[in-house]
C-alpha cells in the first residue's frame, strides 16, 4: 500500500522570490526576533510513502527520501548572527491536500510515527529520517516553524 504525498510544496517553493540559498539559521537574539521575518522552503520531499502499522515500533517505513526544510532569515545584514538557537523547532503534521486540515488521529490512533518536532540544526546529513505515515489515502505534510518565548510558543511561519 502506498500513502502519496503530492507535490504542492515544490511548486510552491518555485513560486517563492528567488534569493541566495543559505543553510538552516536560527536566531539566537531574542531582542531582535520581532525584526527579523522568516520563510520556509522545502529542499526535499517524498512524492509517495509506504504505509506503516498502527502498532508502536513494528513495520516501521520512514518517508523516503527524508522531507529537508530550509529556513530563510530575511535579514541578510545579520545573517551570521543567527545561529542554532534552541528557541525554535519545526513541526511536521499531516494535512487534507483539499482543505488543508490538520489530520492528527483516526479512530484514536495517531497518523504520523517518529520524529514530527525537530529543533532546528544546520544539515550534515539525511540518515536521520524518522517520519512514518499510518494511514492509506493522498496527503500533504506542513511543517510550521515555532519559537519558544517568555515560556510559550509562537508560530513564525509554515509551509
Amino acid at each position: 500500500m502506498h500513502s502519496g504525498l503530492n507535490s504542492t510544496y515544490t511548486e510552491h517553493s518555485q513560486r517563492q522570490e528567488r534569493r541566495p540559498l543559505h543553510p538552516m539559521i536560527f536566531n539566537s537574539d531574542l531582542t531582535s526576533i520581532h525584526q527579523t521575518e522568516y520563510s520556509l522552503t522545502i529542499r526535499q520531499q517524498p512524492q509517495k510513502a509506504r504505509l506503516c502499522s498502527f502498532k508502536d515500533k513494528v513495520d516501521r517505513r520512514p518517508l523516503d527520501p527524508p522531507p529537508i526544510v530550509q529556513l530563510h532569515q530575511n535579514d541578510s545584514i545579520n545573517f551570521n548572527k543567527y545561529w542554532n538557537s534552541s528557541n525554535f523547532f519545526l513541526l511536521a503534521t499531516l494535512i487534507d491536500p483539499t482543505n488543508h486540515n490538520d489530520i492528527h488521529t483516526v479512530n484514536g490512533h495517531k497518523t504520523t510515527a517518529g520524529s514530527v518536532a525537530q529543533s532546528l540544526h544546520k544539515l550534515r546529513d539525511t540518515e536521520n529520517r524518522d517520519i512514518s505515515i499510518r494511514l492509506e489515502g493522498i496527503f500533504r505534510l506542513k511543517f510550521t516553524l515555532f519559537q519558544i518565548k517568555g515560556g510559550r510558543k509562537e508560530e513564525r511561519c509554515d509551509i
